[in-house]
């Protein structure tokens, strides 16, 4: 009986690290089931910062896919890279394998149209006298 309640605890076959800490999560053949991408799904839902993540060579099948998928479709729109290749779902539903990485591509898209007003009011404006310095000069 596995313990599967946050990424916070880890369970007692892997040994994750918390989800809120960084962009970047490295899950490669850790050996995940479908329970643990259903309990990284819940994390999903609520979590904010995480924009990549590595589920390559593990033991994720349709259960799990689909409860990526149903996470990153309604919840998450900061993740922006998944890589789940070689893994049981790729080839039992690779329909729900392409939802999820045309998910992941649509909140990249997303993401890179949303310009924070902070970063729009803060950049330096030139001013007519700097913009007259770089004008080139012809010698005649």
């Amino acid at each position: 009986f596995f313990y599967y309640y946050s990424w916070k605890t880890p369970c007692r076959n892997c040994r994750h690290r918390k989800m809120t800490e960084g962009t970047t999560r490295e899950l490669a053949h850790q050996g995940l089931t479908d329970a643990d991408a259903c309990a990284l799904s819940k994390e999903l839902a609520t979590n904010k910062t995480l924009t990549s993540i590595d589920l390559r060579s593990n033991q994720i099948g349709d259960a799990g896919a689909t409860a990526l998928e149903q996470a990153i479709r309604f919840e998450n729109t900061t993740l922006i890279d998944i890589k789940i290749s070689d893994n049981p779902c790729c080839t039992s539903n690779p329909s729900t394998v392409a939802n999820i990485l045309r998910l992941a591509q649509r909140n990249a898209t997303l993401n890179s149209s949303k310009t924070p007003r902070t970063a729009r009011t803060s950049r330096t404006r030139a001013s007519p006298t700097s913009l007259s310095s770089l004008a080139p000069t012809s010698s005649i």
